[in-house]
């Protein structure tokens, strides 16, 4: 797969990730997810300057690692939420 295809798939993705979110019943889980998802844009972000001075450069796993950075600090901000005003 060539970068472009890549990039955009996993853009294709992020987007998929947010409607989901949106259309989520459950508000906890759609903050949840909307914080993933702006994790794995801004890992896409990453991942592309990556790519540009790295060609070799692991774009898969930058992305993971900040969307899965985001699915955490979404989920501590809900239990936060929960523990602080629930």
């Amino acid at each position: 797969m060539d970068g472009h295809t890549e990039a955009a798939t996993a853009a294709l993705g992020l987007v998929s990730l947010l409607i989901v979110a949106r259309l989520s019943p459950n508000p906890e889980l759609g903050v949840v997810l909307q914080a993933m998802a702006a994790g794995g844009a801004i890992g896409l972000l990453v991942a592309f300057v990556r790519h540009r001075d790295d060609p070799h450069a692991d774009r898969w796993r930058t992305v993971t690692g900040f969307s899965l950075v985001g699915l955490a600090a979404g989920t501590l901000l809900v239990l936060g939420e929960q523990l602080l005003f629930g």
